[in-house]
């Protein structure tokens, strides 16, 4: 099994080596990096290959991480980045969470996979009692005292996004094409009953299995179904050939929108100019972002990084969440799991990151994110059309649920009510 560990700091001493040994002996299986040694354990599971591959999001990782160390670490210790390769497999996803729990001992995992990939290994940081910390936007439901998740939830992007198309008379009659698996399934529920809430119509709602890439039975279904907007939550690089096969087909009076494409694919830089002229998208970060902090968080990659083809709005959640974490354990003292989580739920924990202020919500261990709607325009360039601060994450409030009173450990979807999806 093919494994990166990319220890930054540097020790010279054979004696401080073999004492760091002797020390994580003495510790046992189950104990944690952060009770001696002069580094913090830090795991992220990512896709570098497959069909959810996005190097962008370890390089940001990565940056985050020697910004951290170059400034002198975490009360006093160099964080330790240990980054696998899930290979967008779900049952190495599952083996790599317990390696990095039981054999590396990390303090903290960091995932950026699909749901899919998140719900096959959330079981065993629970039973483990380790934290697992997702930042990547999400269908939203997941309540649980050991996972944080810091990307965006439907209530964050989808209603934003929906009310924005009804408010400037964009479309009312909506076909949804999604991705075949729980992310797709519960985001498109979502879609829906915004759409109810709105006054508008769905008129086909058609998922579309994983690795799909060929979609001229699903145009044609579009063109004939009275639409004139696709809301579309496509995923991987086989169902990004769906934009190509759009603009080909020439379909006239259908607009585009979708929370996940061009925030996370970029496909207006695949595709040629003017294809996707008009398509909207709302997410918490694109690579255009017209503010200070945005445009310092890309200079800074792009001069460490220059030959990436963009940054995701993936890659700048996972380079704030570990600001956040970071956070956490200042304000814990420790690295040890249940402070950290205890600082959490403070609902004190907040990061200036690129995209605005990112802050837990402790009942739910949500974010509350900026997000920023956008118009793709005849040049492809993004052009901003709203940004709101402090969106908070409702739907599991609205539920009643307080996981610093009571833990559930699931996830709940809007049309099941909290028996999981």
């Amino acid at each position: 099994m093919k494994r990166w560990k990319n220890s930054l700091k540097k020790v010279t001493s054979a004696i401080l080596i073999a004492a760091m040994t002797m020390g994580l002996m003495a510790c046992g299986s189950g104990g944690s990096s952060s009770g001696g040694g002069d580094t913090i354990k830090v795991g992220f599971m990512s896709d570098q290959s497959g069909d959810n591959a996005l190097t962008c999001n370890v390089e940001a990782f990565q940056l985050a991480v020697d910004e951290i160390n170059e400034e002198g670490g975490i009360l006093g210790k160099q964080i330790e980045p240990i980054i696998v390769d899930g290979q967008s497999d779900t049952q190495r996803y599952q083996n790599l969470a317990k390696e990095l729990i039981l054999e590396d001992e990390c303090d903290v995992v960091f995932q950026d996979g699909t749901s899919a990939n998140r719900e096959a290994i959330r079981s065993t940081f629970e039973e483990n009692k380790k934290l697992l910390i997702y930042p990547t936007f999400y269908e939203g439901g997941v309540a649980s005292r050991y996972c944080i998740c810091t990307g965006t939830g439907p209530e964050q992007t989808i209603l934003p996004l929906m009310q924005y198309i009804k408010d400037n008379g964009v479309g009312s009659k909506v076909y949804i094409l999604a991705a075949d698996y729980n992310y797709g399934q519960i985001s498109a529920q979502w879609v829906q009953e915004y759409c109810k809430q709105l006054g508008l119509e769905v008129v086909e709602t058609e998922f579309s299995p994983l690795g799909t890439s060929q979609f001229s039975s699903s145009i044609s279904k579009i063109e004939q179904s009275g639409a004139d907007i696709v809301y579309t939550l496509l995923v991987g690089a086989a169902q990004c050939s769906f934009f190509d096969q759009w603009v080909s087909a020439d379909v006239e009076g259908v607009e585009l929108a979708s929370t996940c494409n061009i925030a996370y694919s970029y496909e207006q830089k695949k595709v040629a100019a003017p294809g996707l002229s008009g398509m909207l998208s709302a997410a918490n970060f694109f690579e255009d972002m017209d503010t200070d902090k945005a445009k310092k968080f890309v200079t800074d990659f792009r001069a460490k990084y220059p030959d990436e083809a963009c940054i995701t709005n993936q890659a700048e959640a996972v380079y704030a969440s570990v600001y956040l974490w970071k956070a956490a354990v200042e304000k814990a003292g420790t690295a040890e799991t249940e402070a950290v989580i205890d600082a959490f739920d403070t609902d004190e924990i907040s990061v200036d990151a690129p995209s605005g202020t990112m802050k837990v919500d402790g009942s739910t261990h949500q974010a509350v994110l900026t997000v920023t709607i956008v118009e793709v325009q005849d040049d492809h360039s993004l052009k901003t059309l709203q940004t709101t601060s402090d969106i908070e994450p409702t739907y599991l409030k609205d539920l009643g649920i307080d996981i610093r009173k009571e833990d559930p450990q699931t996830q709940y979807s809007p049309l099941e009510n909290g028996t999981g999806n």
